[in-house]
């Protein structure tokens, strides 16, 4: 299976810089942000990615479930789900960093 290497990193590019546009930090496009999320996946799947690629990756994940666990409710305390959430987070994120390496 062929692929375009810079054809992936610009349609990853694309997706990051329109889902962060708004200067408003709270109004990120998560849609936009899960389509790069699985960009970074099949092309880490075709080839090597470079450190600031698998950063990025690791980055914008995080963010992804950032977002869609603050909609969650699970009936705990709201500061007990924060401190679960970022702790899985942060585990997702070193688990992508440590495919990195």
């Amino acid at each position: 299976m062929s692929y375009d290497y810079n054809a992936i990193v610009t349609k990853i590019n694309l997706l990051r810089t329109s889902a962060y546009s708004s200067n408003d930090k709270k109004c990120i496009d998560v849609n936009l942000l899960s389509e790069a999320v699985e960009l970074y996946s099949l092309l880490s799947s075709h080839c090597p990615l470079p450190p600031a690629l698998w950063i990025q990756y690791a980055n914008d994940t995080g963010k992804v479930m950032e977002l869609l666990l603050s909609d969650d409710d699970s009936g705990s305390t709201a500061s007990e789900n924060v401190v679960c959430n970022n702790i899985e987070i942060c585990d997702v994120k070193l688990g992508i960093l440590e495919l990195g390496i």
